[in-house]
């Protein structure tokens, strides 16, 4: 990414940052359905959580390296990208809401973590679009593909598979963003 200004560089650490959070709550989901797991799978889900997070945070340390000349906004209105981000994420918490309350109450509950997280994967493909990020089309779709070889599984074994791939692509996807805001790219 040779034209990494401070906005775009600001967006893929917060980015990085949310989607290591957000691994980092699947990583919990699968825990939680792994009736017998193993005693390293709680310390290693807080070792990458913890190595996601500290890189996030030395990302943000080198800001104040970048050249004036990148931290001037080129690009689209900020406004305009705020506005298309937020609509973005409340259609996902609506559908995320309606598809939890519809699933309950028809007494498919099992299901609520699978739709939560076909609904998490879809919404990385308009995002993809709005913050011109390629990356997340390959996000989407790997949510959306894992989650349905899991399908095959019995209830139990499905919401862990679904955390379990859910924590990865998202993991791997903060990966890649803090990859793509080296510091070697930051400075002249």
């Amino acid at each position: 990414m040779p034209d990494l200004t401070e906005f775009r560089f600001r967006g893929l650490v917060v980015g990085a940052f949310v989607l290591t959070i957000f691994g980092m709550l699947w990583s919990t989901l699968a825990v939680a359905y792994w009736k017998a797991h193993p005693r390293w799978s709680v310390p290693a889900c807080c070792i990458v959580t913890v190595l996601l997070l500290v890189g996030c945070a030395r990302r943000f340390t080198s800001i104040a390296r970048m050249p004036k000349a990148r931290r001037e906004f080129a690009g689209p209105d900020p406004r305009r990208l705020r506005t298309q981000f937020n609509i973005i994420f409340s259609m996902q918490w609506a559908a995320i809401g309606i598809s939890s309350w519809v699933l309950l109450h028809t007494g498919h509950s099992t299901w609520i973590p699978v739709c939560t997280a076909v609904i998490v994967g879809l919404h990385f493909l308009p995002l993809a679009r709005t913050c011109a990020l390629p990356l997340y089309y390959w996000t989407g779709a790997g949510c959306v593909a894992g989650v349905s070889v899991c399908l095959w599984l019995d209830p139990a074994r499905r919401v862990l598979c679904v955390g379990l791939v859910m924590a990865a692509v998202l993991w791997a996807t903060a990966a890649v963003m803090l990859l793509q805001s080296r510091p070697e790219e930051i400075s002249v």
